[in-house]
């Protein structure tokens, strides 16, 4: 009879049916006259140890304790349903293929394209909006790539290859992996001062063949295959056009103003890092544009771009609200903000002509 009881002290693990009880008990219900059982109060009543309730707590990460940053589901299925969802991502069956319909387009247990800013005095965390999909989708997330697609398409960009080259900046801000760091690319000083040069006045119909190239070299399979699927549909629907519109027409009314505006705008990107010297600061990497309110209506408030860093989960039309709130602080810490991109203009050509064109732009040890 001896054998067949079980000794006390160590060694003896609650069943998974009192496991469940006790992880059931813990976020839905709580003990007369208090806020949240504690591991001791909740132990005395299944009747183990402290410690094995905070083992189970642990394991399901359960922390009633923390009122303010932990919120749990009343929901009496909710650890069947919880299992079975991540069971679903974690060791998915074969060929299986999950809809998942929600009014919430992020509600899947998904990674950031690239990590937060940390909380600090006067600023708090950041989180981006983007996200890595892993293979899932969201009808929000294609309905994105398909408007973004759309609005790219008249004015040549490649919006699939623009948001790989995109998210790679924001990843690697002024560092190894920026596409936008032009010390990536040669450590010539000379070939730089080029390179910036020609951007300046050539740089929308560079950017046209470029952005592709380099984002297809960089971007995942999928990237590449909306990368080519873009350009096909811009070659078929180029050629449509072409073939039932005057090329007067399409001369005076599409690629005068297109390369007119996207000068405008390429003068606006390169106003955003170019020629700074802390450029993989986070606040004195970037520039911000303080210009009139007619710009900034056609600039889709790009101007604030100090601010979309930080910040890029703001909508652009937020960005001159969060400018407002962070601008105090900012300036405190020497964000480089200037007037206007005629100032900019100025300063780049001043400042582009007192760096030596000549020489290593870093040690070639």
């Amino acid at each position: 009879e001896g054998l067949l009881s079980v000794a006390s002290g160590r060694g003896r693990k609650p069943d998974g049916a009192r496991q469940k009880r006790i992880v059931e008990a813990t976020i839905q219900s709580k003990p007369k006259g208090q806020t949240h059982w504690s591991t001791r109060t909740l132990a005395k009543e299944y009747g183990v140890s402290h410690t094995t309730v905070m083992r189970i707590w642990q394991a399901h990460q359960l922390k009633p304790h923390l009122q303010r940053t932990f919120k749990v589901s009343r929901d009496p299925k909710f650890l069947e349903k919880l299992t079975d969802v991540i069971g679903v991502y974690m060791n998915p069956p074969l060929n299986a293929v999950v809809l998942c319909v929600d009014e919430k387009s992020q509600i899947q247990p998904l990674d950031r394209t690239q990590p937060g800013l940390p909380i600090k005095k006067g600023r708090c965390g950041t989180m981006t909006h983007d996200y890595k999909r892993n293979g899932t989708t969201t009808l929000f997330a294609a309905l994105n790539a398909v408007l973004g697609a759309l609005c790219a398409l008249p004015v040549l960009q490649n919006f699939s290859a623009y948001r790989v080259l995109h998210l790679q900046h924001h990843q690697n801000l002024g560092a190894a992996g920026d596409p936008d760091h032009y010390s990536n690319y040669t450590r010539w000083t000379w070939m730089i001062f080029l390179i910036n040069w020609l951007r300046l006045l050539l740089g929308y119909p560079v950017y046209i063949l470029a952005i592709p190239f380099l984002a297809f070299r960089a971007g995942s399979w999928p990237d590449r295959l909306g990368i080519l699927a873009e350009i096909k549909v811009c070659g078929l629907v180029g050629t449509l056009v072409a073939a039932v519109l005057p090329w007067t027409w399409l001369l005076h009314g599409w690629v005068i103003p297109m390369f007119l505006i996207n000068s405008m705008v390429n003068v606006r990107g390169m106003s955003q890092h170019t020629l700074l010297i802390h450029s993989n600061d986070p606040v004195l990497g970037t520039r911000s544009i303080l210009t009139s309110p007619l710009v900034r209506f056609f600039m889709c408030n790009e101007n604030y771009h100090l601010e979309h860093h930080l910040y890029p989960r703001v909508p652009w039309h937020q960005l001159s609200e969060l400018h407002r709130v962070l601008a105090p602080d900012l300036r405190q810490q020497g964000a480089p903000y200037i007037r206007s991109y005629l100032t900019f203009v100025r300063e780049f050509i001043r400042d582009s002509f007192r760096r030596s064109p000549l020489g290593w732009t870093q040690d070639p040890k």
